[in-house]
């Protein structure tokens, strides 16, 4: 569709773009529930930028859908119900704003002067609220309203329901500060006729409308990404196919590398879970009731997305999967930005387009991007690597979405397994491709230096090493662990070998980004090594409970329906010593009942204060991570 113009008093608008145009809004007044569109979807960009000396003082963010219980509402109010003003608005195919539902005449007064603005950004969008009625146009407008009264529009958009509802339109507005200092900003929409009686055929939306303020931020930007099935020994860095990496690793040249960072979980949506709340599974509930329960909990639980935007910084997330939706994930309201990339579009590359689209115009203001593909999942694809297919029970690649009964008794031959494990590197190397792509567009633009990028998995993925392929199948390293390859200003250049806890890296993200909020009352602090070299980690797999503890090197595996134990010395998994060292196994299934114990506290406790106090192990299972307990 063409695009409305430019705004008024800013920059123009670029054409629209079958890529990175405008989408389709669901027809609800809050939140839109249906299908969503195949494929990427991308967010409107508000204009290239136009370059002018920054104003005085410290960068700030003001969202102006959080100020609207001390704004002047003034016009009509919708005949039913009260006028709904702060909403999670979703478009047809995953976009979510931070939004105003509005009526069609209204104005909207904040009450907090301007001071040091520097622009203005919007979308607007018409919902269509009444099957049948007048349908009529409606002028979105942003004014500055003077100490003495009088006023001045600041940008303008006019939407026609006939061509223009049920789309994201972009306005932005750059402002020279002076000209508004001490302004109080007011949005505006006005019908261009009479509109129906009763209910009004559409409802205007102001899609997270944001004034920023001040001069470059003096914190760190944070981009996170997110690769669930990512193993640790697959980074070329860390000893994988070589040159599958070279993005990654370059990061890790230039800054931290953890080499076995340990889930809590071999499930990708526990993992990620973990990794946005800094808990692990006792404090996630995830022995508590079902599944409904269990995200009750983890929906009333602080994240890391909030603590970025508590620290003064734009929060736009670009996530693939259920389990990192805004409805079934969890994450409602916990981006100012949020887009959602179907099957089929859920690659890295097609959500690094849509986050550089979202950077680029935003070079001076502070942000948190989070970015979650589920590409090196199965099915795995992409043949540079692996050539022609050994079999035609593996053409087109391996581990379909069908679930592993179809693969029930599927015994492969050594050149279907090495086959599988090159269309796995194949999907690893493109994914590496997108994080390159997407650190160049930080380099254009400038905002590398002043940018932390850190690359981790929320799971690890098995490749036929104990006949199996995909996750969540066991507790073993290579579901459970993964790397983390973290760069940017004040992130220190060194390398952790001993294990570290996946719940660590959103407060050491914090930590680095100089946040001052905090997660779940746990304070920001550095990437470190687990304490004690302690990990624990455990999945209710069909309601049974499986544990792994790993002490150093030693780990001990236990299936508690089956009343089952093996204990292993790490990096090797296929002996087992719970008969030959019964005291470590003892030693050990202790610590797993200490933690269950630990855990049934952690799950009742406050959300609010569910990090504050974290699991500490005994000190006879720290004793076992010595370097001098070793197997004889």
């Amino acid at each position: 569709m063409t695009d409305p113009g430019p705004a008024q008093g800013g920059a123009p608008s670029p054409p629209a773009d079958p890529g990175r145009g405008t989408r389709r809004l669901g027809c609800a007044l809050i939140v839109i529930l249906g299908a969503a569109a195949a494929g990427a979807v991308y967010l409107l960009r508000p204009g290239p930028p136009v370059e002018r000396p920054l104003p005085p003082g410290p960068c700030a963010v003001r969202r102006l859908a959080d100020e609207l219980d001390r704004a002047e509402v003034s016009g009509d109010r919708l005949r039913h119900g009260v006028n709904l003003p702060a909403a999670q608005t979703r478009i047809m195919g995953g976009t979510f704003l931070r939004s105003i539902v509005a009526s069609p005449s209204q104005r909207i007064v904040f009450e907090t002067p301007l001071e040091n603005a520097r622009r203005i950004d919007f979308s607007a969008a018409l919902l269509h609220a009444r099957p049948e009625g007048e349908a009529a146009p409606v002028t979105f407008r942003v004014l500055a309203i003077a100490p003495g009264g009088a006023e001045r529009v600041l940008a303008e958009r006019t939407l026609d329901p006939e061509t223009d509802a049920r789309e994201w339109h972009s306005g932005s507005a750059q402002l020279v500060s002076a000209d508004v200092e001490g302004c109080r900003l007011a949005l505006l929409t006005e019908p261009g006729a009479k509109t129906g009686e009763g209910f009004p055929t559409h409802l205007p939306v102001w899609g997270a409308p944001t004034v920023v303020s001040g001069g470059e931020p003096r914190n760190p930007n944070v981009v996170l990404i997110a690769l669930p099935g990512m193993r640790a020994d697959k980074l070329s860095c860390l000893g994988g196919r070589p040159r599958v990496t070279p993005n990654i690793d370059a990061l890790g040249a230039r800054g931290l590398v953890a080499e076995s960072v340990i889930c809590p979980s071999p499930s990708p949506r526990v993992g990620l879970r973990a990794l946005l709340t800094g808990l692990g599974p006792g404090a996630l509930a995830l022995g508590e009731g079902d599944e409904m329960t269990r995200l009750k909990r983890y929906i009333g639980l602080e994240k890391l997305p909030v603590a970025m935007r508590g620290s003064g910084r734009l929060a736009a997330g670009f996530t693939g999967g259920r389990e990192a939706s805004a409805l079934f994930g969890g994450l409602l309201g916990e981006f100012d930005r949020m887009m959602e990339f179907t099957a089929g579009g859920d690659t890295l590359s097609a959500q690094a387009a849509a986050a550089a689209g979202f950077i680029e115009p935003r070079r001076h203001d502070p942000f948190f991007v989070f970015l979650y593909s589920k590409q090196v999942l199965p099915p795995w694809t992409d043949s540079r690597y692996a050539g022609k297919s050994p079999s035609e029970r593996i053409s087109g690649g391996f581990g379909r979405p069908d679930g592993p009964e179809a693969y029930e008794g599927f015994k492969p031959t050594p050149e279907e397994i090495e086959y599988t494990r090159a269309l796995y590197d194949g999907d690893v190397a493109s994914a590496d491709e997108a994080v390159g792509r997407l650190v160049d567009t930080l380099s254009e633009t400038g905002l590398l230096e002043r940018t932390i990028v850190a690359v981790t998995s929320t799971c690890g993925a098995e490749l036929f090493e104990r006949d199996w392929w995909g996750t969540g199948h066991g507790m073993t390293e290579e579901f459970l662990r993964v790397p983390l390859v973290m760069a940017g200003p004040g992130v220190a250049k060194r390398r952790i070998a001993g294990p570290v806890r996946l719940e660590s890296v959103a407060p050491a993200l914090l930590g680095a980004a100089k946040a001052t909020a905090t997660l779940g009352g746990r304070s920001p602090a550095p990437v470190a090594g687990a304490a004690g070299g302690v990990v624990v980690s455990g999945w209710p797999q069909g309601g049974e409970w499986r544990w792994a503890v790993r002490a150093g090197r030693w780990k001990l595996v236990a299936d508690a329906a089956r009343g089952k134990r093996s204990l292993y010395h790490l990096p090797d998994e296929t002996r087992d010593f719970s008969r030959e060292r019964a005291e470590i196994a003892e030693t050990l299934s202790a610590e797993i009942e200490r933690y269950i114990e630990w855990s049934a506290r952690a799950a009742k406790s406050d959300p609010a204060r569910a990090g504050a106090e974290d699991y500490a192990p005994s000190e006879e299972a720290k004793g076992l991570a010595a370097p001098e307990v070793a197997p004889e």
